[in-house]
């Protein structure tokens, strides 16, 4: 059975085999009350940026108002993110779509995820909802890092306008990273663009519910973005981006062997 994930913040830095770590909070309570843990049973620990530990529970955790879980390290191990590292620029989406979006990214391993607010973005987030917005999307990315057991939890990126989003791609190609716009009407398949890079980070750009305008186009492609296809059919806003990562993933994977 696959040991429960949970996370550690800055708990394990600097941590060793034998020494017993302190994590209060929603983490505690979740190990303690929901999983129902007992002195004994061993978790995973991770601090999301590739430090992970085997720890058991130690009886002097604490239920409660207060939970604290206490947990003796029994082994740490640190594990490298897979290159290239890939990143998800998301448009806002209706209906939770882009939560769902962000939560599959995760799971594929995306390295960070970026928050657009598109011409076409039929959802918003007004200033005064901004960092309640932000913080729903933390907790999903770390929701699902702790699901999938992953070692790494995306780090968000601040929310962008489109001018401020082709000033970034602008940034990124400059540093020689690949950036792709799945776009319907592009010329070039997906898997042949992953497949010809060299770059050590790629973007994947995708647009709202309504696709990306003609200008938003023109901007992040005069910035250095590329242009690729998933196919004929026309994928929902929560599966273009996590396809799109499957697929460089395949395409990588099949170079390497």
């Amino acid at each position: 059975m696959t040991l429960h994930q949970f996370a550690a913040g800055s708990a394990l830095e600097g941590a060793e085999a034998g020494v017993r770590v302190r994590i209060e909070g929603q983490e505690a309570r979740h190990a303690l009350s929901v999983h129902r843990l007992q002195p004994g049973e061993e978790l995973l620990l991770a601090d999301g940026a590739g430090l992970v530990g085997r720890a058991l529970v130690d009886p002097a955790s604490e239920t409660g108002k207060s939970p604290v879980l206490v947990a003796e390290v029994l082994e740490l191990s640190r594990e490298e993110r897979p290159a290239p590292r890939l990143h998800l620029v998301q448009a806002l989406a209706k209906g939770d779509r882009d939560l769902a979006a962000i939560e599959t990214a995760t799971e594929l391993g995306a390295a960070s995820v970026a928050p657009w607010e598109a011409d076409r973005s039929v959802a918003r987030w007004p200033a005064a909802k901004r960092e309640k917005s932000a913080s729903k999307w933390r907790s999903v990315l770390e929701a699902a890092a702790k699901q999938s057991r992953s070692p790494w939890t995306p780090v968000l990126q601040e929310l962008v306008g489109t001018p401020a989003l082709a000033r970034r791609v602008a940034e990124w190609t400059e540093r020689g990273a690949l950036v792709v716009v799945l776009h319907e009407d592009a010329e070039d398949a997906a898997a042949q663009v992953f497949a010809g890079t060299e770059a050590e980070d790629v973007y994947v750009v995708v647009g709202p519910e309504g696709g990306i305008s003609e200008k938003e186009t023109r901007q992040l492609v005069e910035a250095g973005a590329r242009l690729a296809s998933l196919g004929r059919l026309i994928l929902r806003a929560s599966s273009a981006g996590p396809a799109a990562m499957a697929t460089a993933r395949a395409v990588w994977a099949v170079t390497a062997s």
